[in-house]
């Protein structure tokens, strides 16, 4: 899959978590919470400071909208056992 502006794997995982992050505060939802196959995000996301890279960017972006609602909880989850959300992320250009 490719994200537009994304030059590696890390930057797609936190560009598409930015857009489910707005897509989650559009709705007016305001509990959520995530689970990612992506240590290297959920790392930075819970390091006080972003570098200055555009990966970091992204992630200090993600940081302002976690903290507009009112409980965000997000955990890393092997992709193996994450089957369902995988399976989905893959066949959405199906449906």
């Amino acid at each position: 899959m490719s994200v537009l502006g994304a030059h590696d794997p890390h930057t797609a995982d936190a560009i598409l978590f930015r857009e489910a992050l707005s897509w989650v505060k559009g709705k007016g939802m305001d509990r959520v919470l995530f689970e990612t196959n992506s240590q290297m995000l959920v790392q930075a996301l819970q390091r006080p400071l972003n570098d200055g890279t555009y990966f970091g960017s992204i992630v200090a972006d993600c940081k302002l909208l976690i903290e507009e609602l009112s409980h965000c909880s997000f955990c890393f989850m092997k992709r193996s056992a994450n089957r369902v959300a995988h399976l989905l992320t893959t066949n959405v250009y199906y449906m």
